[in-house]
């Protein structure tokens, strides 16, 4: 009935079977067949458009840790792969499409279709929440058609900021103070507003029991990600999946005189419990700590060093004057605060020299960030103007009586 309202109907579906199953499956075997490496199916292309990022992340979605380069389960993925990016593609260049509108432009189901619109050069807009951040209003944000990033251009941040002017510079970066004092505060409610997600800040109150050891050794932390979520979520990663970077660098931990310690994410699914378990009987030496133990307290106990592979602790621990060490792209990317390993040789050091990693500590850098990331853009659809970009403003003002279709795969 919603979609009825505003004469949308059923346009783009997937029937049970299509014609291209049979140029899908061949497909499908070829490119299996011609894997040897886990990083091979990130590079799998349809047409030059690369889809193995969206294949592998589909595939660990399914509460798998990593991926095994002869399961049927990936053969079928890379089959069903196909013939979405020919529907898509067929659908696309028949029906004149003008605009596409879509969730988000992870996994097969959603990112194949993103990706075959841009390289087309139509244009894609994610629908965002702004939620806790800045009220509770609907954004549209268009896609990067080079990297199909579903949200902002982090990779622009310090260049937008700097074509602010000097006064507007000032206040972005008090206000990044502001929301970082509130947040490391354990306030996830950090702007006024009812956060998305009640608790989803790790700076809590400190626990009765101590969480780290007594001894006179450094003592390192490790934040594990939720290891069937998104491990390529941003342009480039030194590792394929968080279980190829885990066993990596506990491997390397382990060879080291440190103490090492893994947090757990805290709104990982629960058979991440299990991968964990499975990591601590492989890597005795290695403690696991509570998802609930709070960051603050873990600093005041003395760690050293924080090692992660993307995610906002990144800041967080930065701005408490902790050394980071990310082995992927992040938010925070165009800046320095943090150190970005950028081969595996280089990350091995970093974890073998743990104990003395140097990071200049740059508050105002990190204050810019957060301004940044969590106000600039939101600011920029203030004061009456329509959440909605100009340009879509336009289009969806001079739609009249096109036709709104369903895409549902």
């Amino acid at each position: 009935k919603i979609f009825r309202s505003f004469g949308a109907r059923p346009g783009l579906t997937l029937p049970f079977w299509h014609p291209y199953y049979g140029a899908a499956a061949k497909f499908a075997s070829d490119t299996q067949s011609a894997l040897r490496d886990k990083r091979d199916v990130l590079d799998i292309q349809i047409d030059g458009v690369k889809i193995g990022k969206l294949v592998y992340i589909t595939y660990l979605r399914r509460d798998r840790k990593t991926i095994d380069l002869k399961s049927k389960d990936l053969w079928r993925l890379l089959r069903d792969a196909y013939v979405i990016f020919r529907v898509s593609q067929e659908y696309l260049r028949e029906k004149n499409v003008k605009a596409v509108i879509i969730s988000h432009t992870m996994f097969i189901h959603f990112g194949i279709l993103s990706r075959v619109a841009t390289a087309l050069g139509i244009p894609v807009y994610r629908t965002h929440h702004s939620g806790w951040r800045e009220g509770a209003a609907l954004h549209l944000v268009e896609i990067d058609r080079e990297f199909n990033f579903q949200q902002w251009p982090y990779w622009q941040y310090r260049e937008r900021f700097a074509r602010l002017d000097p006064e507007k510079q000032k206040r972005g970066i008090e206000e990044g103070r502001m929301f970082l004092s509130r947040w490391l505060k354990g306030d996830s409610n950090t702007l006024g507003q009812e956060p998305v997600l009640k608790g989803a800040t790790s700076w809590g109150t400190h626990s009765q029991q101590k969480a780290l050891g007594d001894s006179n050794r450094p003592k390192i932390l490790i934040l594990a990600n939720c290891f069937f979520d998104g491990p390529n979520f941003f342009r480039y990663s030194l590792f394929p999946d968080f279980w190829e970077w885990m066993n990596f660098l506990l491997e390397k931990a382990s060879e080291t005189d440190f103490e090492w310690y893994i947090k757990p994410h805290p709104l990982a699914i629960p058979a991440n419990n299990e991968v964990l378990k499975e990591l601590n009987e492989k890597y005795p030496k290695i403690k696991i700590l509570s998802a609930k133990t709070s960051n603050a307290q873990l600093i005041d106990e003395g760690i050293k060093a924080m090692f992660c592979v993307y995610g906002t602790a990144i800041t967080e621990f930065a701005y408490m004057g902790i050394p980071v060490v990310a082995a992927a792209d992040a938010l925070p990317a165009s800046y320095d605060f943090y150190l970005k390993p950028a081969t595996v040789a280089e990350y091995e050091a970093m974890i073998k020299g743990a104990d003395r990693l140097k990071v200049n500590l740059d508050r105002p850098q990190i204050e810019e960030f957060a301004y940044m990331n969590y106000k600039y853009f939101f600011e920029m659809n203030l004061g009456g103007a329509s959440p909605f970009p100009p340009d879509m403003e336009k289009f969806i003002n001079d739609l009249g009586q096109e036709q709104w279709e369903i895409i549902n795969f």
